[in-house]
């Protein structure tokens, strides 16, 4: 009797551990797993490049609406923010898209936050730990949640979006550069 009574509770104490590693994450394991490879892979690059770096976030819109932020950090501390805006301009010939900007400003160090639109002056230290915080949290059965790393490794994508959602319904951060200064 007392062998079975040690596997049985064995087999509950790794039942509930797994249980409990994937409500860490929400219900997300795959995606921590490659949030874990990444986070490592930025430690090691932030050293290479003394913390000081220059990153940029994309979005943009089914309904013809693109942005740029560029945000440059150093030691560690957001120094600069820039932002442009464009919109799609009406086009009636079939021709590819042609984009106007509508809205376009920088701010130094002194006014870093100043501006309400764009990506927020976060470190890529920040966005890993908004990630796994919050994004990586929020209910698998509710959302689709994705991390990528692209970039040599380095956070791409992470975020969510609520299923059955149709149109701009990404909750995240989109990098598509990440290099030194």
């Amino acid at each position: 009797m007392k062998p079975k009574f040690i596997v049985s509770a064995l087999t509950i104490v790794v039942v509930l551990f797994a249980i409990s590693c994937s409500k860490d994450s929400g219900g997300n394991a795959v995606q921590y797993k490659a949030y874990e490879r990444s986070y490592k892979t930025w430690l090691s690059y932030k050293g290479t490049v003394n913390n000081s770096y220059i990153y940029t976030v994309t979005s943009g819109s089914v309904f013809g609406y693109k942005s740029k932020t560029v945000l440059t950090v150093i030691n560690g501390k957001a120094d600069n923010r820039s932002f442009i805006a464009e919109r799609e301009k009406q086009n009636t010939t079939g021709a590819a898209p042609e984009y106007e900007v509508y809205e376009q400003w920088n701010e130094s160090s002194a006014s870093i936050g100043s501006h309400h639109s764009g990506a927020n002056a976060l470190t890529i230290d920040q966005v890993y730990d908004k990630y796994r915080t919050e994004w990586l949290k929020v209910s698998s059965k509710d959302n689709d949640v994705f991390f990528e790393a692209k970039n040599d490794g380095l956070i791409t994508m992470c975020g969510y979006v609520p299923k059955g959602c149709m149109d701009d319904c990404f909750v995240g951060i989109r990098i598509s550069e990440i290099k030194p200064l």
